[in-house]
């Protein structure tokens, strides 16, 4: 039985404790890792999506759709022909009076999907809905496909309106049998409305804030809000653009806070654009083929390798030949039900099974001699701490090559209506342009006299795609094919507050980890660590720099220019950074002590989270999912943990006596935000050795009752990301330590 899989699937919440969806409480930004746009999303709905994440890169489910009144029939024609069982069921409401399509099938095709779930399948629904002009049931031709007319979709989408209400009856609906799924405790892959910039069906072909987009979050709205429909994973699904009757997917895309998947219907040739355009919009987020009429080849997927899974449509397996069926079906990279997933390790949430656990002392030197004074500190044991670090879990990193280069081709220009000056460089790492180079963004405030003190951001998203200034050089990012794909120019700064940051008489610069080494597997290549590998070598030692290390050098490289400018106080340079970007400034800050102070958001399991607590993320999932952040060496420590020298508090002690922030989320179990306060208590008798002062208590504060010592802890209401209201606490951290 695949049952038990599904008992993993609950236990894996990687980064899942969603934010809320809306912009006043804004969730982690588009493009973190695997967040629910549903804050109050179930056990279950966030454990598949991070197995989709997981999934994503590494391997492909596979699928195939089921008319509503054919139940399985679809999916066991597929398995006969393969010899294996396809992971994803999919159905349809459907539509019509009677055959394959009836409405009447409804509850039989609620009891298949329970019965497939409960054989280790993952179930996606969708509905061909009639037009809510028309009354159930309805015909292909006459409804689903028909249109309404300009003044009919004007009252469909304004509140009160009849045809708004009719409407909200048919959505009525679905939910009450999406609610028995729910109570079965079964996610579910939800498409509402697929096809959606389409001319074909009466929901699509309208672009824009009032077309297509509106409908979609009023689905989401009545559904999520209403009815608290939180066994939902969002599947915004479009089809492959075709320049004809089939539109770009921005144009119908509801944005990021509204979509947990983002998915694209291919009925021709899996042209490369359909994926990297997707990705592209996706930011991050998965993104799956939701239909296709024939398979796509083994070949196809290593060239579009995000995809997440493929679902057949019903009968058009039979488009396909056996053979290539059979070879995809089988193929490695390809998961079928039953098949080990790229992430299978359990996870514990319980504190009564956290275990006990002895951290290594700071303060006791590798001979055994005690550390009481800061000049042994400083001569003694902290190079030992750099060293184990070094040795077995970040890896050394190169010295600042001599070759690098500064090129400010931005000299200083006016910007967001002439409060900041903003000048652009690109870091030439080799010194050579057609080496890897990481353009940076600096915005000084405007009529400051003197030099200032500068927030070093480094972010998920390139600079034009993350800051709201046209004037910025537009941007490019990296898709995992290894090429660089062009990204939207952002219409908000939803990365960085840099108007706020001015205000406060800071300056802000931002770079994108991408320009410093691509964030996948095999990106070594691409970056840095392969333009700087020794001669003979076809990758890092195993005592030598991961994708972390990386990306903190590529931080002491942008330090390098900020020293420069006349306009910068380069010994105020403070660091931020979320996620797997909290772990790098950690590392950045504890490498390089020109940094004055570390601001790290959710950093969790390889940042402040103690490694030996076994709660949430562990190594072992951290080197399973990415095994290329750190070094070769830190990989066999996944099931010895208690045989790592190090641990988190210790990388904290690194910092001291600079200051430095941990921001959590009271919701972000996978981080562990007890984890994390622990690390910092365990930190604070090196912070005070050292004459400053730790956060004085061993008591976890609540949320929103910041600590804010030179040691300082930080929990906002909610689950993995930076919230607006943590940007206020920022600001007062650095003006007590910086200003």
């Amino acid at each position: 039985m695949f049952a038990p899989r599904w008992s993993f699937l609950v236990a894996v919440l990687a980064l899942s404790i969603a934010l809320p969806a809306f912009s006043q409480t804004q969730a982690a930004k588009p493009g973190a890792p695997c967040v629910p746009v549903n804050p109050n999303a179930t056990p279950e709905a966030r454990a598949l999506l991070q197995m989709l994440c997981a999934v994503s890169g590494n391997a492909i489910l596979s699928g195939q759709h089921n008319f509503p009144n054919h139940l399985s029939q679809h999916s066991d024609a597929t398995a006969q022909v393969v010899g294996k069982y396809p992971y994803i069921w999919g159905s349809d409401f459907g539509f019509t009076a009677e055959g394959k399509d009836a409405i009447t099938g409804r509850d039989a095709m609620i009891d298949e999907a329970k019965k497939q779930h409960a054989a280790g399948a993952v179930i996606t629904l969708m509905w061909h809905v009639v037009r809510p002009v028309d009354n159930e049931p309805g015909g292909w031709k006459e409804s689903v496909q028909n249109k309404l007319t300009d003044f009919e979709w004007s009252e469909l989408i304004t509140p009160g309106t009849n045809l708004n209400k009719r409407w909200m009856a048919q959505i009525d609906t679905a939910a009450g049998y999406l609610k028995r799924l729910q109570e079965a405790k079964i996610p579910v892959l939800w498409r509402p409305y697929h096809e959606n910039n389409g001319d074909w069906f009466w929901w699509g072909g309208r672009p824009g804030e009032r077309g297509f987009i509106a409908l979609y979050r009023m689905t989401y709205d009545r559904m999520v809000n209403y009815h608290h429909l939180d066994n939902l994973i969002w599947v915004w699904n479009s089809n492959a653009p075709n320049g004809k009757n089939a539109g770009p997917y921005a144009d119908y895309y509801p944005g990021a806070d509204y979509v947990d998947v983002l998915a694209t219907d291919v009925y021709g040739e899996f042209l490369q654009s359909h994926h990297d355009d997707l990705a592209a919009l996706a930011k991050g987020k998965p993104i799956a083929l939701g239909e296709v009429g024939r398979v796509p080849t083994p070949e196809i997927l290593k060239a579009q390798p995000k995809w997440a899974w493929f679902m057949i449509w019903a009968d058009f397996f039979k488009a396909s030949k056996p053979e290539d069926a059979q070879a995809l079906f089988n193929d490695p990279h390809t998961r079928n039900r039953g098949d080990e997933l790229p992430w299978p390790i359990p996870v514990n949430y319980d504190e009564a099974k956290v275990g006990t656990y002895t951290l290594p002392d700071p303060l006791v030197l590798a001979n055994g001699k005690p550390v009481r004074n800061a000049s042994t500190w400083y001569k003694q044991r902290r190079p030992e701490i750099v060293r184990l670090f070094e040795e077995n879990m970040q890896g050394r990193a190169p010295a600042r090559p001599k070759a690098m280069k500064f090129d400010v081709f931005d000299k200083g220009t006016p910007a967001f209506g002439g409060k900041a000056i903003r000048k652009q460089v690109t870091v030439l790492f080799t010194g050579d342009k057609t080496g890897p180079q990481m353009d940076l963004a600096l915005y000084l405030p405007a009529g400051a006299k003197g030099k200032v003190p500068v927030l070093l951001c480094i972010d998920f998203e390139p600079n034009s795609a993350a800051i709201d200034d046209p004037g910025l050089k537009q941007s490019k990012m990296w898709g995992r094919d290894g090429k660089m794909v062009p990204v939207a120019r952002a219409s908000v700064s939803h990365e960085v507050e840099v108007e706020k940051v001015l205000s406060h008489g800071f300056g802000v610069a931002t770079v994108y980890y991408g320009d410093i080494e691509p964030d996948f597997n095999g990106g070594m290549k691409l970056g840095v660590r392969g333009a700087f590998l020794k001669p003979g070598q076809g990758k890092p030692a195993p005592d030598e720099w991961g994708a972390i290390g990386a990306w903190a050098w590529g931080l002491s490289r942008a330090l390098d220019y900020l020293e420069t400018d006349k306009g910068v106080d380069a010994k105020r340079v403070a660091l931020l950074g979320l996620s797997r970007l909290g772990k790098t400034v950690l590392w950045a800050g504890a490498r390089d002590p020109r940094f004055a102070l570390v601001i790290e958001s959710c950093s969790g399991e390889g940042g402040t989270s103690l490694s030996r607590r076994d709660y949430g993320e562990t190594v072992k999932h951290l080197n399973r999912a990415f095994p290329y952040w750190f070094s070769e060496n830190y990989l066999k420590f996944g099931d010895h943990v208690d045989q790592l020298p190090v641990d988190a508090h210790m990388l904290l002690t690194l910092i001291a006596p600079r200051p430095v922030l941990l921001q959590t989320g009271d919701q972000d179990a996978w981080a562990d935000p007890k984890g994390e306060f622990l690390a910092a208590v365990a930190a604070e008798q090196v912070y005070r050795l050292l004459g400053k002062q730790g956060l004085g208590t061993d008591q976890m504060p609540a949320a929103n009752q910041p600590i804010l010592h030179t040691l300082g802890y930080s929990m906002h209401t909610g689950g993995h990301g930076i919230l607006p209201s943590d940007w206020d606490v920022y600001l007062r951290f650095l003006e007590m330590h910086l200003k």
